[in-house]
This record gives structure tokens, C-alpha cells and sequence, in this order.
């Protein structure tokens, strides 16, 4: 039985239903489509009539009769030798590119066990150090009154420890409140009121913002004070909401006063005190005190200490938690920081630029820790420095976080997370203090805008986590990132609130509220859903 195309024995037989011939399958499917449908004989067939074959047996194709010479059965043996060589040739190949994948894989095995020692040996180190040094969690022990190396007046040391203690045990019995502000609420965050015009207009901007409410300031009055700002023209305003009921009031200027002559840097309350402290371009630092008229709904700010009237342009200030002190840092070439008692304006201790630590300056953001025994230090080099407030020595440096000088920082209430931003505006870094080590980058989105544009408005202006510490709000360029704990991601993205920049950015109570200020002369209250 031969195919009628090709004349040999096909390997796939089918029969025709039309003309019974016999063809090999794949030919006469070849011949159809190249005939139109039509089989050798003429007839118009579908791939239907074609019935196929079942062989008794597997067809093998005979050997041709001249492949039986012992020439052609040479050159068959000869082939045949050829291939088994070049296939030995080829595993060979393979055997050796095998053994150099293993031996490479064995030498990066070592490598790698080698590095992990270290590392381990590195950390070990790293935890006794920090034990050694009692960051953060455990309260240094008072240091004696004779001892000859003591840093701190007696007066001082004992008011430092009583409210770190204190602070600790509040901050860890703390349970999250019942009315904290929950993701979804903070993600649908929306103006609720502004307070427009402000300062001056001749010299635009808020150049500093400090809420009220964490502050002794009656917020029940019936027009409370929520807000400070603080002027490119030095000027200060007490902002505040007329009507009992948040939802429905107006943002009205209650007072006005000019304690500097230039802008105004920073700007805090005190803890439960209604006195706020600022520090201002013109190298000044002054405190300010917020009191209710007695014989009406009016408010009164006035100035009271000057508590620094020389310092460099490039210093920072910090209140200290148990608003007793604050602190200057980097106030004179000779001085690192000081702590200045806030009621008689003396200074109770300096730390000289000698002691022993990162000599960077100038310092770009400082702020104290929530127990107050350790004082952060952000620097120009990009790295923050921790310093021991009772001894008065240097702690902790934190480097390679930062390619640019650290703008800003803030300590979580939880006592081991810091955040830290810097002027490029690239990234926020959150770091761990228990580890003395970043565990999470936050790389900043700006939306198409250029990072040399960032820059140039000041990259991260300010930092804060709400006082539960679940939420970090972040002021970078015109817009507002929120962020919430453990996932970090962006919950909220105020964008293009203020123009050109955001200037300040602080939580309300329980992250129901969010206040930021701008170089527009504004400063809006953000607010939760309320359904």
C-alpha cells in the first residue's frame, strides 16, 4: 500500500471516500490547499472525507537498498562516532560550567555565614551599648548631687527625673483612646476652617504654627484660642473659632503682637502652661503668654522673658517636657546646646562645643524626647545626634540616614520611634531607637515636581505624630502626606493646600483635626469625616 502522491509506504494513512485512493495524510493536505479542495484525480473533497488508518502495527520505513554497501554503512558508523563524540564534547562542556556554579555557590555560601557573624557580633555590641547608655526606655539613675562630674544643678536633676519618671509611667499606661480617629476617618480628611490674611502683606507667609491643644489655654471659652502663627514680619496671632460648636464656626483672629523684628522660626507652647516660646530670624528667642480678658470673651498675648538676644541664625529651639527649661541648640559658635529655666531666663547648664560628639553644625531641627531625658539634634551633615540631658554627654549618632541637612524631626509617644526629614525632601526616615537603626524609608511622591524645586521651598518643613502616635503627618513642598504606624502607608495626601509651600503642619487632639499653615498668609483646619 503506497501513497498515490508520493509512491511510498505513508507513515499516516488515509483513504478517500470519494475516489478510495490512498494518500499520506499530511501530503494530501499540502495538495488541497495548493488545488483549491480538489484531489489528484479531480474530485472536490473536505478534510471530512478522508478516513483514517489503523495499521496493525508501526509502519517502519526500509532501509534503501544502497544504504547496505560498506561504503555508505562506513560513512553511517563514521556519522554515527561523530555525534557520540560531539555529545561527550557537549556534556563535558556542561560538567564544567557545573562545577563552577557549585564552587561559586559554595564560596558565597561562606561568604555570606561570614558577613552573618559579623553582623550578629556587630549587634550584640550595638545592644550592650545601648544598654549601657540606658537609651530611651530605662530612666538613668540620679546622678548624686557631690558627685565632682555631675552635669546638672541639684534643682534641676531631681525636676528632670521626677517628670521623666512620671512621663514614662503615664506614657506606658496610655491605652489607645476610644476616640481616636480611625484610618478610614483620617483618609477622608477634608478643610473645615481657615484663618486667611494673616500677618502682614507686604512680607507674605506663616513661617511657624503651634496648636494649642495640648496647652492649659481654656479651650471651652466661648472663643478659644486653637492656634498660634507666627509672621515673616515677627508678628504673632492668636487664632481662634467664634462659637462653641467646631462644625460651625469661623476662624477669627482674637489678638495680634510683634515680639521680633523678623521672621519667626519656631514656634511651641509649653506643656500645661498658657505660655508659647519663639525664636526669630533677628537671633532673639521670646517667650509670649495667652490670657483671657476678665471682663469679656476678649484674649491678650504678652511678651515675657528674653531668653536668648544674640544666638546664631542658624540655632534651634526645643521645650522641654516638663515645661520647666528650654533649649537652645547651637545657639553660639562656643555652645552646642544649653538648657534656659523659662521662669527667671538663667541658664541652668551649656554643653561646649568641645564636648565629646559630632561637631557638625549649624544644627537645622531640634527636639526633645517625650520622657526628656534625651535631646535630638538634627544637623547639617544629615545626621542626628542624641544627647544624655542629665549628663549632659553625647548618646547616640544617627548617620546615613540623610544626604542633606535634617530639617525637621519628631519623637512618637511611644518613646522609640523618631522621624526625620531632611531639605532634598526625597524621603522620611523612621527610625527605631531600641536598634539605634532606620526600619522604614518613606520615599516622598511630589507628583511630577522637581526635587530641585522641593529643595528650594525647604524640602520636609515639619513632622509630628498625633500624641497617640498611630498617625505622621509630614509638610513637603505645597502638600501634606499622612502616614499611619506599623504599614506606613500614605493615608491622605493633602495636595497643593498652600502656595508656594506648607510651612507647618501639627495634629489636633485624638487626629480628629489637622492644622497646617503656608506661605499664603493661611492656615486651614483640616477635620475627619464625621459620618
Amino acid at each position: 500500500m503506497h501513497c498515490a502522491i508520493s509512491g511510498t509506504v505513508p507513515q499516516e494513512p488515509v483513504v478517500s471516500k470519494q475516489s478510495g485512493r490512498l494518500y499520506e495524510r499530511r501530503l494530501i493536505v499540502k495538495y488541497l490547499e495548493d488545488h483549491d479542495g480538489r484531489e489528484p484525480s479531480g474530485e472536490a473533497v473536505t478534510a471530512d472525507d478522508f478516513v483514517a488508518l489503523q495499521a496493525a502495527a508501526p509502519l517502519v520505513v526500509p532501509r534503501p537498498a544502497n544504504a547496505t554497501s560498506l561504503p555508505s554503512l562506513l560513512t553511517f558508523f563514521q556519522s554515527e562516532w561523530d555525534a557520540l563524540m560531539l555529545e561527550m564534547f557537549q556534556l563535558k562542556q556542561q560538567h564544567e560550567h557545573t562545577q563552577h556554579e557549585l564552587a561559586t555557590a559554595l564560596y558565597e555560601a561562606d561568604a555570606a555565614k561570614r558577613v552573618i557573624a559579623r553582623l550578629v557580633m556587630e549587634r550584640d555590641a550595638a545592644r550592650a551599648s545601648l544598654a549601657n547608655i540606658q537609651l530611651t526606655l530605662q530612666p538613668a539613675a540620679r546622678l548624686p548631687t557631690s558627685d565632682a562630674h555631675a552635669f546638672l544643678p541639684a534643682e534641676a536633676d531631681q525636676r528632670i527625673q521626677a517628670a521623666a519618671t512620671t512621663l514614662k509611667a503615664v506614657r506606658q499606661a496610655r491605652k489607645t483612646p476610644a476616640t481616636l480617629a480611625a484610618k478610614t476617618a483620617v483618609a477622608s480628611l477634608a478643610p473645615q476652617m481657615s484663618w486667611t490674611a494673616l500677618h502682614s502683606a507686604s512680607m507674605r507667609g506663616v513661617t511657624a504654627l503651634a496648636v494649642a491643644g495640648g496647652t492649659a489655654v481654656d479651650l471651652r471659652h466661648a472663643t478659644h484660642p486653637v492656634a498660634l502663627s507666627g509672621g515673616k514680619d515677627g508678628s504673632l496671632a492668636l487664632l481662634g473659632q467664634g462659637g462653641a460648636d467646631a462644625a460651625d464656626a469661623a476662624g477669627v483672629v482674637l489678638t495680634t503682637i510683634r515680639p521680633a523684628k523678623k521672621a519667626i522660626t519656631t514656634l511651641q507652647w509649653a506643656p500645661n502652661a498658657p505660655n508659647a516660646y519663639l525664636m526669630s530670624a533677628d537671633r532673639t528667642v521670646v517667650g509670649v503668654r495667652a490670657e483671657a480678658e476678665t471682663d469679656g470673651d476678649g484674649w491678650s498675648l504678652a511678651s515675657g522673658h528674653t531668653y536668648g538676644s544674640d544666638v546664631a541664625e542658624t540655632a534651634s529651639l526645643a521645650v522641654h517636657p516638663c515645661g520647666h527649661y528650654l533649649s537652645i541648640v547651637g545657639g553660639s559658635d562656643a555652645s552646642v546646646w544649653n538648657l534656659t529655666d523659662v521662669e527667671t531666663a538663667a541658664t541652668v547648664c551649656d554643653v561646649p562645643a568641645t564636648a565629646s560628639g559630632p561637631a557638625a553644625r549649624p544644627t537645622s531641627a531640634a527636639a526633645f524626647h517625650p520622657d526628656g531625658q534625651l535631646l535630638g539634634c538634627g544637623l547639617a551633615s544629615g545626621t542626628v545626634a542624641l544627647w544624655d540631658v542629665r549628663a549632659g554627654t553625647f548618646a547616640v549618632d544617627l548617620a546615613d540616614g540623610h544626604a542633606s541637612p535634617v530639617t525637621a524631626l519628631h519623637f512618637s509617644e511611644n518613646g522609640y520611634h523618631l522621624a526625620t526629614g531632611a531639605r532634598d525632601g526625597t524621603a522620611i526616615e523612621i527610625w527605631d531607637l531600641r536598634k539605634q537603626a532606620i526600619f522604614k524609608t518613606i520615599a516622598l511622591d511630589h507628583g511630577g515636581a522637581r526635587a530641585g524645586s522641593i529643595a528650594k521651598l525647604g524640602g520636609v518643613r515639619a513632622l509630628q505624630f498625633d500624641h497617640a502616635g498611630h498617625y505622621l503627618a509630614a509638610a513637603v513642598g505645597s502638600s501634606v502626606h499622612v502616614y499611619v504606624r506599623k504599614q506606613w502607608d500614605a493615608l491622605a495626601t493633602l495636595s497643593d493646600i498652600h502656595k508656594p509651600s506648607v510651612t507647618g503642619v501639627q495634629w489636633g487632639p485624638d487626629a480628629q483635626t489637622l492644622y497646617t499653615s503656608g506661605s499664603d498668609r493661611t492656615v486651614i483646619r483640616f477635620a475627619v469625616s464625621s459620618a
